[in-house]
């Protein structure tokens, strides 16, 4: 399996199809996608579904070819750093006065939209409420929480589920054959639906290291007695904290779904920790990781940050016995 074969039964390409067999192809199209490597590659499967000279995505013709190569003269791809500028917009909407070089239409692509300032998206507006016959956008965001109403208001939007962790797994095992089996399974049980998390673990020693200490945890913690140690453990990852608690998250799902009755895709080194927890302690300790993350973005010391995770999963364990 491939991103081509998951874009092929994605809603993006289903709706998209859908537009193009009724000729309503819209002017603005936002897909919500929590994964950096799903977004690259869609968008190329998208603009050959659009481009395409035998229809629908050949990958065979010119045009497909020089969108598989990142060589096709009306298609732009924003940002070039890491966040959409207000000069990115403000060059989008000149571009878009011009027509198109090689056919009849131009697309624009924009990724991380989430990362852009109410400035550089109002700065958008424009070209989103004035619609060419010629321009097509294609945004992608990880979530449309930072996005402008008046932006949603005027693009189709189209919402991409977590894949499931066997998609992934499937996906892994196609990609790095040569990877030891359990690191692939591992990566895509912690990965949440993530082929761009699951990818760093694959190829990251260090992602590798910190489940397995994070694993160390949750056998481990048994009382106050402990929280030292297992904080000592935890803080070998304080600049990627962040990292650690998704993994956390992740630990808690997957007891969650166990402790429903589906330990299918369980973590062997996590069989023996279900049954020191109820439901309603799993829910608070998700709660207590959003916490955490929130702490995290305020700055607040990673230190700090763990031993108020690891006494909050205590409490939820004591509180929910």
């Amino acid at each position: 399996m491939n991103t081509y074969d998951i874009y092929l039964q994605s809603n993006t390409r289903r709706l998209l199809m859908q537009d193009i067999t009724n000729n309503r192809v819209n002017h603005a199209y936002m897909i919500i996608l929590p994964d950096n490597t799903l977004a690259q590659d869609f968008a190329k499967y998208f603009a050959m579904d659009i481009f395409c000279d035998n229809g629908m995505g050949c990958r065979e013709c010119p045009s497909c070819n020089k969108i598989l190569h990142d060589n096709m003269a009306d298609i732009a791809y924003y940002p070039k750093g890491a966040k959409f500028t207000i000069e990115e917009s403000r060059q989008i909407v000149s571009d878009s006065m011009v027509l198109p070089y090689e056919g009849d239409k131009k697309m624009f692509v924009i990724f991380n939209f989430e990362t852009a300032t109410p400035q550089s998206q109002n700065a958008l507006l424009k070209v989103l409420e004035e619609p060419t016959h010629s321009n097509i956008f294609l945004i992608f965001a990880t979530s449309e929480a930072t996005v402008l109403q008046t932006i949603r208001s005027r693009s189709k939007k189209i919402l991409e589920k977590k894949l499931d962790n066997s998609v992934v797994y499937e996906y892994l095992s196609t990609k790095y054959a040569d990877v030891d089996n359990k690191v692939l399974r591992d990566a895509s049980i912690v990965a949440g639906g993530s082929i761009t998390k699951a990818e760093e673990y694959v190829v990251d020693t260090k992602h590798q290291g910190m489940l397995k200490d994070v694993y160390t945890v949750w056998n481990s913690l048994h009382g106050s007695a402990d929280v030292l140690k297992m904080s000592n453990i935890l803080s070998r990852y304080k600049d990627d904290l962040d990292k650690v608690l998704d993994v956390m998250m992740q630990v808690v799902r997957d007891l969650s779904i166990a402790l429903a009755g589906d330990s299918s895709m369980l973590p062997t080194e996590l069989s023996m920790v279900v049954s020191g927890y109820k439901p309603q302690s799993l829910i608070r300790i998700s709660r207590l990781i959003l916490e955490c993350k929130d702490r995290l973005r305020f700055n607040s010391s990673s230190v700090a940050i763990i031993d108020h995770l690891l006494f909050g999963i205590l409490e939820a364990k004591f509180i929910c016995k």
